[in-house]
């Protein structure tokens, strides 16, 4: 017993011993791949931006410093989250480069912190994570709304991470040997081996051996064939992703290509599975075989022409995927079989869009359609395109709406070389007219593209049309009646060669050059009818029987000896408009003649002087403008300079208008990074600059097309119209909305601007203001100059601050809209400030749409075109309320009243714009059978007089108070007869828009509206207390404390509040106050009286 004891301790002693000597191995084998020393530490990080190393504003949401978890070699990271409720999600990067969520570990609901942990492969390399926030609402700011997903990425600081102890020097493992191969295309066999162990692994029945290799300038390509692409979801090769996936969906197999600096004999690799509902991560190791290489013939299939001799034909063709083989979604779009028309080499493809709205863009090989015919009946389109060949399969586009959801969608056409079929195109002869050379009028008919009857059109184009025919050649001229909804017109797929406008008549003769005139011709028309832009085809349809000659002279009995050309056309003194263009410029030239020039002028004859002016745009860049005059260079008049709109006009004399006029421009384009300071700055700052550039130009007047101004009217007073915008002058509410800058969605940015806003238009203009919400937030609001421009355009300018309020934080802005139903693009840069635990920096784009439904137009018709039946001015009740039957407008008692009125233009039935600046109702007082009307003026300031007929004369009302802060002031005035109409004269001036004028206007009262103001002895009672007040020429005084400012939101608030709420607004009649004491005094003494028992009882408590 005692010797098999021994023998036992022995061997334990030696096995302890054999521990003790293998044991450190063992340890140090392990951590050979351990950096950091195994515990929990401390560690510092910061939190970049996605795309550069600047501090993502996530930074400021992790508590510092995060813990560090090392164990055997893995690394655990645990951060704390502020507003733990805004995270919706945080996810950061695996080793197999994909996704996912972070491990919540707790969460205090009353901090609103939670504690998360996620694994990180490698501390010292950044880490990329994916967030979500959305903000419902800040302290203060119940209305504020943010939604945002982001990338970010974690640095480390691991410089206080002990290291883990010295490895101890292991056995040198073989390195892979570099597989060198020339400039070619080779197949390579593999072995998938396990990761560890010499074996095959068990992913290798899903790797298809050989692979295919790509060698070109020392880069390898490596093409491996997944067999079960459904299961097999990702493959790696040395931590890389694929370059390039093409998958077989029906083999099942998909082809991956990784682009490699070098191949080596072995390479590691990582395989992601889905088998049943578990998913997989396996690593394994591919071990190539260098003797197995052999090089591959690759044959890449020559891309099919379709040769078609010339003619018209159809041809069938497949949409397909753009990688794989299933048709494209978008095949249910395009309309099969294709048109083709080929013509000396060249392809014309034709093909239908089926739903013209939800595809807004289609492209074949990249290439935009050279013609395009929508039929907006139809909800079709045609989209043509000129091609040199055509293969049988081709690459195309398709850009799309549905919903808010803008997409881009790529995919191949496959056509059918079979299905070709010869075309016979159905085309009636169209007869030509044959005239011969001089000049005449033929009639036309507008019809409807393709049914034989009228077209929509048609009343836009005038009637009959004028030719000129000189060598063959045919001028056409038509006529467009409504030259400001008609955006566009073309005969035959081609622009007008010619564009003569005459804004005043809002018409605009459009002139084309035809090689001939045929009886039936193809037209297109762009319109604009509200907020809606459309495009009509159509025919024109020309009456060869209606041709007449105008009556002039056949050129061919004209005196050889007299060049027309040479001569100067005859004109009676007067002014003339003459369009103009410019001879030989080239295109940046033109550029900046339609940038500064425009194409037209006036022309004043006086005897035999005849004196140019044009009008210059962007005045203040234009250094100097000379004129060419006897062989020298001088400075042409200046007129006039207009620097609200930035324009100036100069003059000057020429001897004949048929002669090229000289001209030298020095311009000085302003730099965009200095168009936040004013240009005068920016000259002063930059002093000697030499950035000014000179053009010289050749003026070539058109004199054939002259035309004689008519005598202008009286100038327009405000509300009674204007030839440049269609909306009656007055100050309006305009009602907007905020759109992103890509979709029609609302933007954040509508939840800080008040809607609506205030709309001026005054002499051809749009003057609109808009109220900023946390102004102390907005860097700049920028709006374009050109609503035709995009976003990358150069031509935002800052709008301009008119008030500011610092106590709530809102500011008043204004700026020019050219044309109110066309989207506005603007610019945004906010940066939120003040909001602990909150930062915010943004710029982005925006567009504002506004509202103009209840604009009047000058025409005074309603833009809806309501039936006018439905008005009746003179029944109108403007309340809805009944007038109050003991009320005898006639025999008014003493006392005050309100009284419902209007400001008429004068002698008409119209509402004049002065309407737009007072309140309704007016208080009306009689005393001693005489009777004042008190008035609340707004914009008080702009009104510099108001006068109202007394015995005959215009004399000043009294002013019985006035109210700054709300540009208001109250006004009083004898009534003699409520029944008639009192004129009044009143003057206006408006320096932002550079607006001054004085008219006659008519207050017309209603007496049946009249009612007892509160507080009033009912006139019935004959006691009225005339104390108040003996002399009826004193007039109740208005304190600046009755809040005479206007709500411009109130017919949206009165919506809100309810009938009971709108019945007590009519009411509530804001009026000047009676000078009546003593019931002050009364009720001060029951005051006083009734607190004595509360003294009483309360002193006996506390004694």
């Amino acid at each position: 017993m005692k010797k098999t004891l021994a023998i036992i301790s022995s061997i334990f002693i030696f096995l302890m011993m054999l521990a003790q000597a293998v044991g450190p191995i063992s340890v140090h084998a392990e951590s050979n791949t351990e950096k950091y020393a195994d515990g929990e530490y401390d560690l510092p990080f910061v939190v970049w931006q996605a795309d550069k190393n600047e501090t993502s504003v996530a930074d400021g949401y992790l508590k510092k410093p995060a813990k560090l978890i090392v164990k055997e070699g893995e690394y655990t990271v645990q951060a704390t989250l502020n507003n733990n409720s805004w995270w919706q999600y945080f996810k950061t990067e695996t080793a197999s480069s994909t996704f996912t969520d972070v491990e919540k570990i707790n969460e205090d609901k009353a901090a609103d912190t939670s504690l998360v942990q996620f694994k990180v492969k490698d501390i010292d390399q950044i880490l990329n994570a994916k967030i979500h926030v959305i903000i419902n609402g800040l302290p203060g700011l119940p209305d504020f709304k943010y939604d945002n997903k982001y990338d970010i990425r974690f640095n480390f600081d691991t410089s206080k991470i002990p290291l883990a102890p010295e490895p101890q020097p292991e056995p040198e493992q073989p390195q892979p040997e570099a597989i060198n191969l020339a400039d070619g295309n080779y197949t390579i066999g593999f072995a998938a081996l396990h990761a560890t162990e010499e074996k095959a692994s068990a992913m290798a029945r899903y790797l298809n051996s050989p692979a295919k290799v790509s060698v070109e300038g020392g880069k390898y390509s490596l093409t491996i064939t997944i067999n079960d692409h459904k299961t097999v979801t990702g493959l790696q090769i040395e931590g890389k992703q694929p370059a390039k996936v093409s998958p077989n969906e029906a083999a099942n197999t998909r082809e991956v290509t990784y682009e490699l600096d070098s191949l080596n004999d072995m390479m590691v690799a990582q395989v992601q599975y889905t088998s049943g509902g578990h998913n997989g991560d396996q690593p394994l190791r591919l071990s190539f075989d260098k003797n197995s290489v052999q090089e591959m013939v690759v044959e890449e299939p020559e891309p099919e022409i379709i040769d078609l001799k010339d003619g018209n034909y159809t041809i069938g063709f497949a949409a397909l995927h753009a990688t794989e083989e299933k048709a494209s979604a978008m095949a249910k779009y395009l309309d099969n079989p294709a048109k083709l028309s080929v013509k000396g080499g060249k392809y014309n493809l034709t093909i239908t869009i089926n739903d013209h709205k939800t595809v807004t863009g289609f492209q074949v090989e990249g290439e935009q359609p050279a013609k395009v015919n929508p039929n907006e009946a139809a909800n079709t389109r045609e989209a043509t395109f000129e091609l040199d060949s055509l293969q049988a399969m081709m690459k195309a586009q398709v850009q799309y709406t549905v919903g808010a959801h803008n997409g881009d969608q790529p995919l191949r056409l496959s056509f059918d070389k079979n299905s070709v079929q010869e075309m016979v195109v159905e085309e009636p002869e169209s007869e030509t007219i044959d005239l011969k050379d001089g000049n005449y009028t033929i009639g036309f008919a507008a019809l409807h593209a393709t049914e034989e009857k009228a077209s929509a059109m048609a009343k836009y184009l005038d009637n009959p049309a004028k030719l000129s025919v000189k060598g063959g050649k045919y001028n056409l001229t038509i006529t467009i009646n409504d030259h400001k909804t008609v955006t566009g017109f073309q005969v035959e797929g081609e622009q007008p060669t010619k564009v003569n406008p005459n804004e005043a008549a809002n018409t605009r003769e459009a002139t084309f050059e035809l090689d001939s005139l045929q009886a039936m011709m193809n037209a297109q028309v762009q319109y604009t009818v509200g907020a809606h832009h459309g495009d009509q085809p159509l025919r024109l349809s020309f009456d060869k029987d209606s041709v007449k000659a105008d009556g002039e002279e056949d050129p061919e009995e004209e005196d050889p000896k007299e060049n027309p050309k040479d001569k100067d056309p005859e004109l009676q003194d007067g002014k003339y408009t003459i369009s103009f263009t410019l001879d030989g410029a080239t295109e940046e030239e033109q550029r900046i003649a339609d940038k500064y020039l425009g194409s037209s002028a006036s022309v004043t004859v006086e005897g035999n002087k005849k004196r140019v002016m044009l009008t210059l745009k962007e005045e203040q860049s234009i250094r100097s403008f000379k004129v060419e005059q006897n062989g020298e260079f001088i400075e042409a008049e200046v007129l006039k300079v207009d620097e609200s709109t930035g324009t100036k006009i100069i003059s000057f004399e020429v001897d004949k208008l048929i002669s090229n006029i000289k001209i030298k421009m020095e311009i000085q384009e302003q730099p965009a990074a200095e168009r936040l300071m004013s240009f005068a700055a920016y000259n002063l700052l930059n002093a000697g600059d030499d950035s000014i550039v000179e053009y010289t130009f050749n003026l070539s007047f058109d004199v054939d097309n002259i035309k004689l101004v008519e005598e202008e009217e009286e100038t327009p007073k405000p509300g009674d119209g204007n030839t440049e915008s269609k909306y009656a002058e007055g100050e309006y509410d305009l009602p907007f909305n905020v759109l992103q800058d890509k979709t029609d969605d609302s933007s954040v940015t509508n939840n800080y601007l008040i809607s609506p806003g205030k709309l001026i238009v005054a002499n051809g203009k749009h003057l609109v203001q808009i109220t900023l919400k946390n102004s102390s937030w907005w860097e700049y609001l920028k709006v374009q100059t050109d609503q035709s421009g995009t976003f990358a355009d150069n031509n935002f300018v800052d709008v301009t601050t008119l008030s500011e309020n610092k106590k709530e934080d809102t500011r008043l802005v204004q700026f020019e809209v050219p044309d109110l139903d066309k989207l506005l693009n603007a610019k945004v840069h906010v940066i939120v400030k003040g909001i602990p635990g909150f930062e915010y920096d943004n710029k982005y784009d925006i567009r504002i749409k506004f509202d103009t439904e209840k604009i009047p137009l000058v025409s005074g018709e309603d833009p809806k075109g309501e039936d006018p039946k439905e008005e009746d001015p003179k029944g109108e009740d403007p309340k809805g309320e009944k007038p109050d039957p003991t009320i005898d407008p006639h025999n008014l008692k003493d006392g005050q009243y309100s009284i419902e009125y209007k400001v008429l233009k004068y002698k008409t039935n119209q509402t004049s714009v002065m309407n737009d600046y007072i309140i309704t109702p007016a208080t009306l007082t009689v005393k001693g059978g005489k009777m004042f009307a008190a008035i609340t003026l707004k914009n008080s300031s702009w009104i510099t007089e108001l006068l109202t007929t007394k015995g005959g004369k215009l004399v000043a009302p009294k002013v019985l108070s006035t109210n700054d802060q709300a540009d208001t002031r109250v006004v009083e005035f004898a009534v003699e007869d409520l029944f008639e109409r009192l004129d009044g004269r009143v003057s206006v001036d408006i320096p932002t828009l550079n607006y001054k004028e004085t008219y006659m206007v008519q207050f017309l009262f209603d007496p049946t509206t009249i009612k007892l103001l509160n507080g009033q002895k009912d006139p019935k009672d004959d006691n009225v207390d005339d104390d108040s007040d003996k002399d009826p020429n004193k007039n109740p005084v208005v304190d600046d404390d009755d809040d005479l400012d206007f709500d411009r939101d109130s017919d949206k608030n009165d919506n809100k509040q309810g009938n009971n709420d709108k019945n007590k607004s009519k009411n509530d009649v804001k009026n000047p106050k009676t000078n009546d004491k003593a019931k002050i005094a009364l009720f001060l003494s029951l005051l006083i009286g009734s607190l004595i028992p509360l003294v009483l009882k309360m002193r006996r408590r506390f004694i």
